[in-house]
């Protein structure tokens, strides 16, 4: 769902995206422009998205939308609708029918709803706590979508409304993205912002990779590495393990700073594939890395801060590694030391 908040253009406007849960059904609600005819010919088929075929896109497996029914028996209503039973353990991948339903009258900025009607109504927490571990880092590298809200409607208790948001300026060669997250319960208000330098590189003439082609069978070859830097209120590092991105986070692997590139996945999207694009992306990310030190070193406040960036301990998954013996090797050819 926030794949396709993240790729779809919304008409000049700021997109967002709306979660709110209740016991028997998820509400999602954004102000995109919604389905057209192309994009309900791909979600009553599978393998055919219709964003695989351009780089810097999250959908590869071409069955993310009706992943929804492993958890849900119908999703409506739209102007139309799927519907399925668990009879025969099915998950419910395989709808690829839709059926008319009249469209619902729409709140003030919402041009998009999905309705969920999920298959067990007793278990809230457990979807709730999904929705709770949501990262604060979440927005960072999700290129449109700049607004993201939760509203919690536990049963006999005051609803819980959570809304991430994120901007952008551009100083000196680095980027600053700023990330809020309120959070409200009853009349309780919470505020809390984090700030990061972020520095962007593009990479060229990348290995051909079976999940990054074009309808002619040709290699995407091109891919945008960003590195982000959290940073205090004082501009001086934020030291803790941070999460590897492809687009939406991934995982822990050892390093200070957030690590976003085209990373092919694997099919549950928990960790990369090795491969030789993917080896190849991980050089870039090197090269990335120190430039961005360049960059940070002309900040008086990071100019003997940055290297608190760098792990301290050993890096155990065998690819992550390579990535640090490669930032190693680039930062032993960078001239770093002033006069």
């Amino acid at each position: 769902m926030v794949d396709n908040g993240g790729i779809t253009a919304a008409d000049g406007e700021e997109p967002f995206l709306a979660f709110k849960l209740y016991p028997d059904r998820i509400i999602i609600d954004s102000n995109e422009d919604g389905f057209s005819k192309s994009n309900i010919r791909a979600i009553c088929s599978v393998g055919n998205s219709t964003k695989k075929h351009s780089a810097g896109c999250i959908s590869e497996k071409g069955i993310g939308f009706k992943s929804v029914f492993q958890f849900a028996q119908k999703s409506g209503s739209f102007s139309f609708a799927f519907s399925h039973t668990r009879e025969n353990d099915d998950d419910g991948l395989g709808m690829i029918t839709p059926y008319y339903e009249d469209a619902e009258e729409l709140s003030m900025g919402v041009r998009t709803r999905m309705t969920l009607m999920l298959l067990d109504s007793t278990k809230f927490e457990e979807r709730a706590s999904v929705f709770r571990d949501v990262l604060d880092t979440f927005l960072m590298f999700l290129s449109r979508l700049q607004r993201l809200s939760i509203e919690l409607y536990q049963p006999d208790n005051a609803p819980t409304a959570t809304q991430y948001s994120k901007r952008e300026t551009k100083e000196y060669g680095l980027y600053t993205t700023f990330l809020v997250k309120t959070t409200r319960k009853g009349k309780e208000e919470s505020t809390s912002e984090q700030n990061h330098y972020t520095m962007k590189s593009d990479l060229h003439d990348l290995p051909f990779d079976e999940a990054r082609k074009d309808k002619q069978g040709n290699s995407i070859d091109r891919a945008t590495v960003i590195l982000a830097f959290p940073v205090d209120e004082h501009n001086k590092p934020v030291l803790k393990q941070q999460y590897t991105y492809a687009f939406l986070p991934l995982r822990r692997v050892g390093f200070k700073f957030l690590i976003q590139a085209d990373f092919v996945t694997q099919a549950n999207r928990e960790d990369v594939v090795h491969s030789k694009m993917n080896q190849a992306v991980l050089k870039g990310v090197a090269r990335a890395f120190a430039d961005a030190v360049v960059v940070l070193c002309k900040r008086l406040s990071l100019r003997y801060q940055w290297m608190r960036y760098l792990p301290e301990d050993f890096i155990t998954d065998e690819f992550w590694r390579t990535l640090w013996t490669l930032i190693r090797e680039k930062l032993e050819q960078t001239p770093l030391l002033e006069p």
